[in-house]
């Protein structure tokens, strides 16, 4: 299908892709997840502002054990980055499995984040690294953690005018974790999918299990008392996993509880 008519505005600064947003605009980064979703007509915006030329908004770096990583920073960039591959191999790991070539040499995290799909890759990843969304417009800046920037299917807490500008978590000595997956077929979407990541505490992310992405809080909280105590709080939790012809609510809630108890597995021993 071809998309519904749309009007484009290219920004030359986060001035103008601001006062665009304000006005109803989509920004477009590599737009791998928004232009297809507007051929399908699951998504008509009327105006898309290109960001593609903030350069600010790309690289990757440390200051104080901290990580930023500008919103347009490319998933190819986060799998040759030297420096995630040193201290969050499982960011990099769960970069490598999205999409085709083409896909991860156009698409962003930031992309990635705000498009707030339940299964994209990096989401369960930043949760359990406890991340941080910087968020800004042309008159203000915030912070969200990155868990309370997604709010649906496809829906995210960014009000009009604000863009996506980075995405930061810490990084410790000694920090482990796991990115574990389910996809029908190779570098397709997932099924569902997993990350544990341990620190100065144990986050848990998980996509495809709701209608967004979940931080698993009683599961953090249950391994305290072992990885059986876990699993039993992961049980107790009300999922509301999407069905397709792929697979239905129970068996994703199934594979979820497997992938998720090989990731701490992998993590705490």
């Amino acid at each position: 299908m071809r998309p519904a008519s749309f009007g484009y505005q290219l920004a030359s600064n986060l001035i103008d892709a601001s006062q665009a947003c304000a006005r109803g605009a989509i920004p477009l980064a590599g737009g791998q997840s928004l232009i297809a979703a507007m051929k399908s007509r699951q998504m008509t915006p009327e105006l898309l502002v290109d960001i593609g030329e903030l350069r600010d908004l790309r690289g990757i770096s440390i200051k104080s054990e901290r990580i930023r990583i500008g919103a347009l920073t490319r998933h190819c960039d986060l799998i040759r980055s030297e420096l995630l591959k040193e201290k969050v191999p499982w960011l990099c790991e769960a970069a490598s499995l999205i999409g085709d070539v083409q896909i991860r040499n156009r698409g962003s995290i930031g992309g990635n984040v705000c498009f707030a799909d339940p299964r994209a890759n990096l989401p369960p990843v930043l949760i359990s690294l406890n991340a941080t969304a910087v968020v800004g417009s042309s008159e203000s800046s915030r912070e969200v953690p990155i868990e309370n920037l997604f709010q649906g299917f496809r829906e995210n807490a960014l009000v009009a005018g604000e863009i996506l500008l980075a995405v930061e978590f810490d990084v410790v000595e000694g920090q482990k974790g796991s990115y574990r997956e389910l996809s029908p077929q190779l570098n397709g979407v997932p099924l569902v999918n997993v990350s544990v990541s341990s620190g100065n505490s144990i986050g848990v992310g998980v996509g495809g299990l709701n209608s967004c992405p979940l931080r698993l809080i009683r599961v953090e909280e249950a391994l305290v008392d072992g990885i059986g105590p876990a699993l039993e709080a992961f049980d107790g939790e009300a999922f509301e996993p999407l069905e397709d012809l792929q697979a239905g609510a129970k068996y994703r809630i199934k594979v979820g509880r497997v992938l998720l108890r090989r990731a701490l597995e992998e993590v705490l021993n």
